[in-house]
């Protein structure tokens, strides 16, 4: 579990660059799925990998987040730090839409 969390979360581990370059593919990916759902013919005939892809994405964002958080030595510190709520706002949206509150799908 320590290996695992310092894959995730520290810079000298050997394959946190590796992780490091997943989560940032998945960023870039989740931009385009964004542009390309613009697109009301592209949204049609790609709807159902765009769905896939986006849920994909939450799923390395809530690790990347879990995992920093689990990790940290200051949690609250890092909780209310900007990267830890820049985290938390990309992933926050996506399971209030599975709640279906539909007032605050708007965040």
């Amino acid at each position: 579990m320590k290996n695992l969390g310092q894959i995730l979360t520290d810079p000298t581990h050997e394959k946190y660059r590796a992780w490091q370059s997943v989560v940032t593919f998945f960023i870039f990916a989740s931009c385009i799925a964004l542009a390309v759902e613009t697109v009301p013919e592209l949204e049609t005939k790609f709807g159902s990998e765009l769905f896939i892809l986006e849920w994909l994405s939450v799923s390395v964002f809530t690790i990347d987040y879990l995992a920093n958080l689990l990790y940290s030595e200051q949690k609250l510190k890092y909780a209310f730090s900007v990267w830890g709520i820049i985290d938390l706002v990309s992933i926050l949206p996506s399971y209030l839409m599975l709640l279906n509150l539909t007032a605050l799908q708007g965040t």
